[in-house]
């Protein structure tokens, strides 16, 4: 299912590294392929993509192009031993040329290999779908919301955008057209078609639209999408767990604010950073997440609140909540992020610990519903579970459970909806 999105790599190399020609009339892009702003008439060549930079500009040992290209060779992961996944975990940390991220990213991911051991799956369901979102009536509101998150997707990159008039905006909002539809549009819709067939159970949510469903480990990010959005219940209260721990400071001021973890890292975690922050960071934070998993997510999560903490602890709930959403986004340099995210001790026993901790909770919810109906029997009544975890928090994530298809709605650009078959 990630077939087109290696086509996006290879067009973004090619419109940005390769041949600059094909940038936009004056419009200039930078390395990512997205419009640089307030540059008129002028494209500085300096702003455009230069992957003549072989070699990561770091003060730690570092490999060069042609290094990288021997040790993606040597290994994938999928069938690599221990060493060599150390070492590739040791350099992605470093850091990946942007000219060898597409074909890192596969070789690891074991995407090259999936694509030739199930050669023809993807377009039959491509097919599939694109027939029963035109035939069946059923798939008429599935179609519709994919349709409409459609523009909201990177509206402002290479390949997202209409080339030939400059109308960049636009481009997107008319790509239920058939006319002049940017090829990186026609490729997502045939992959969020797809994979709402694919996994019928889960469908298609918004979110999906700036990320490509890992089903895997270490990934398992189709949790994320589910009805019940289970994924995202869990990963937030590792998330707050966590805060907590390495920054107790910042999580004190917090709870004084009322600041709930769900206000400001549900849409972190279910785009992956893609959605919110620049992407320095998002490439960074990418490179190490198909090697790590979920840590990494964990370890950005506490860098950029620990970053942002001086100015934080001196504001109340609507300007943290402005502070993160607006300006986090646009101070972050996204290497020295990723850099400081080492620092942190952040360990794999931690994340058990407290996702033991949720999941027992969950395991217990039987005796949690018994114990809410002896409070409405009894006055006397424990703060806690018998998991430990308040019972004041387990409520609230009951309730949203229970209305879970609403959550991302309120804190995704637009609106989210989970949808499927």
């Amino acid at each position: 299912l990630l077939e087109d999105l290696v086509v996006f790599g290879d067009r973004s190399e090619g419109g940005l590294s390769g041949d600059k020609s094909s940038l936009v009339g004056p419009r200039c892009f930078d390395r990512f392929g997205f419009i640089l702003e307030n540059h008129g008439d002028k494209c500085d060549a300096s702003d455009v993509s230069n992957d003549c930079n072989d070699t990561i500009k770091t003060t730690e040992k570092e490999l060069s192009s042609e290094e990288w290209r021997v040790l993606l060779d040597s290994c994938a992961l999928a069938e690599a031993g221990e060493a060599s996944q150390s070492r590739v975990k040791q350099f992605m940390r470093i850091g990946l040329p942007d000219s060898l991220r597409r074909r890192a990213w596969t070789v690891i991911t074991g995407v090259d290999d999936i694509v030739q051991k199930r050669e023809g799956d993807y377009q039959a369901f491509v097919e599939t779908a694109t027939r029963l979102m035109e035939d069946q009536c059923e798939c008429v509101d599935l179609k519709g919301v994919i349709e409409r998150d459609l523009h909201r997707t990177f509206p402002r990159h290479l390949l997202f955008c209409n080339q030939d008039d400059g109308d960049f905006e636009g481009a997107a909002k008319s790509a239920t057209s058939s006319d002049s539809i940017p090829e990186g549009l026609v490729s997502l819709r045939r992959l969020l078609y797809a994979y709402s067939i694919y996994d019928n159970e889960v469908g298609y949510c918004q979110g999906m639209n700036f990320i490509a469903v890992m089903n895997d480990e270490p990934y398992n990010m189709r949790v994320l999408f589910t009805e019940d959005m289970a994924g995202v219940h869990e990963t937030r209260y590792v998330a707050e767990k966590l805060i907590e721990r390495f920054l107790p400071k910042l999580h004190k001021h917090m709870k004084k604010e009322q600041v709930d973890i769900s206000m400001f890292a549900t849409q972190w975690i279910m785009t992956v950073f893609t959605s919110t922050f620049p992407f320095d960071l998002v490439a960074r934070v990418w490179d190490s997440y198909i090697v790590e998993g979920w840590k990494v997510v964990y370890r950005v999560i506490l860098s950029l609140l620990e970053y942002a903490q001086q100015d934080l602890v001196g504001l109340d709930l609507e300007d943290i909540l402005t502070y993160l959403r607006d300006d986090l986004p646009s101070k972050v340099d996204g290497p020295s992020i990723m850099k400081s995210s080492l620092r942190i001790q952040l360990r794999h026993r931690h994340i058990r610990k407290y996702t033991n901790e949720w999941r027992s909770a969950q395991n217990g919810h039987k005796y949690f519903q018994k114990r809410l109906s002896d409070h409405s029997e009894s006055t006397e009544f424990s703060d806690t579970s018998s998991s430990g975890i308040p019972i004041k928090y387990m409520i609230g994530l009951q309730n949203a459970g229970a209305n879970g298809k609403h959550i991302a709605k309120k804190l995704l650009p637009g609106s989210a909806t989970r949808s499927s078959f």
